[in-house]
């Protein structure tokens, strides 16, 4: 299936003349929401919406395009996204919670809480290494026969690492005693008022299906783990919601899948599923979780990474940021804490860097090292 032409494409889009932008002032607004629809088309994908926050408020949440290709639904503020890699900093802001209640020491080696490997590299880990990609950890293992491995010793360099999240996600459940989702929910989601939101798949047919290259619908493997996952709960008469790491593991070969991070469900690292709605309500939380935008990782010569999420010196101002890189699912923020002001984007193709990186260049008015390296 190719890429809707461009005017059956307009006629599916939201129009943003919906939104006011007379009193915007730098870059012409009004220009970007007439063009986004054009460059939504060129990417090849079917829908997008962009979060605009302005002085500690959501100033415009702007949906284009549709939530399916070759359907009418529109995308719109409440259409579910998979959050992909945003959506680590939520966790961190729980990690980050505990660590201010002294139930969790930064520093402290997790190998006194729970074990990971018998590498003695795995005994030096800690949670500012996990939240901060400094522990050595691959990212991910995607192989039965694919061995849990250093590139180098924790707290030696950067290395983004998805493995380091869901093991500072078994920590979290061992520290609290309660099943990951539920946690999240209970201390995060609904405190923030995120009721839409969760580290579980749920069916709901506001959700947005992924799309390839060329804008073709394309299997979600997360969806068919999910209704599998479903299934095994009603036989055992247990929640998912309720399940540990444990439970998981043993559900893995009725899932015909790798006992493997990368295709656990909840995970920390990449299983929130949210709207853009709810992600602004985390997005102006962040403004206050001083913490988190501390530097601790050295990237390169322009970015670094802090207990959650990338940062980056640009025109004299502290940015945060983080992107998110699920099959068919591409999104992006960026913000400057101290204006309390940034740009959120969630996109449901594979083409959907592209279009953020152009979105985030000209809402903003400049360009960004963390759109070059990400």
């Amino acid at each position: 299936m190719n890429c809707m032409d461009r005017r059956t494409f307009a006629l599916t889009v939201v129009s943003p003349a919906a939104f006011s932008t007379a009193k915007a002032k730098g870059p012409d607004l009004a220009k970007l929401w007439a063009d986004v629809p054009h460059w939504l088309e060129l990417a090849c994908v079917p829908g997008a919406v962009v979060t605009i926050v302005e002085n500690g408020r959501v100033a415009g949440i702007h949906p284009f395009g549709v939530r399916r290709a070759g359907e009418a639904a529109a995308v719109d503020s409440e259409t579910i996204f998979e959050a992909a890699s945003l959506s680590k900093p939520v966790f961190a802001s729980a990690v980050l919670r505990l660590v201010a209640g002294k139930a969790l020491d930064l520093d402290r080696p997790l190998e006194q809480i729970l074990p990971l490997a018998s590498d003695p590299r795995a005994k030096l880990i800690t949670a500012r290494h996990l939240l901060s990609h400094s522990s050595g950890l691959q990212n991910w293992r995607n192989s039965r026969d694919d061995k849990l491995e250093f590139a180098f010793p924790p707290g030696e360099k950067f290395s983004y690492s998805g493995e380091g999240y869901f093991y500072l996600q078994r920590v979290v459940e061992k520290i609290t005693a309660t099943p990951f989702a539920r946690y999240m929910r209970e201390t995060v989601l609904e405190p923030l008022g995120m009721t839409r939101s969760s580290y579980l798949w749920r069916e709901d047919p506001a959700s947005a299906a992924p799309h390839a290259y060329r804008g073709q619908p394309m299997g979600q493997s997360k969806a068919t783990t999910g209704r599998q996952m479903a299934e095994i709960a009603l036989e055992w008469k247990k929640p998912v919601e309720s399940w540990f790491y444990e439970d998981v593991e043993r559900a893995m070969p009725r899932l015909n899948r790798p006992a493997l991070p990368n295709y656990m469900q909840p995970n920390a690292a990449s299983t929130l599923m949210t709207t853009a709605t709810d992600y602004a309500k985390f997005l102006l939380h962040a403004f206050s979780l001083d913490a988190m935008r501390q530097p601790q990782t050295r990237v390169n010569s322009d970015l670094s990474w802090g207990l959650g999420c990338g940062l980056e010196m640009a025109a004299g101002r502290q940015w945060f940021w983080h992107w998110g890189d699920n099959p068919g699912f591409k999104n992006f923020f960026i913000a400057d804490a101290k204006a309390r002001s940034g740009i959120l984007i969630f996109t449901n193709g594979d083409g959907g860097a592209k279009l953020y990186q152009r979105i985030v260049r000209n809402a903003l008015g400049r360009d960004f090292s963390a759109l070059l390296w990400a």
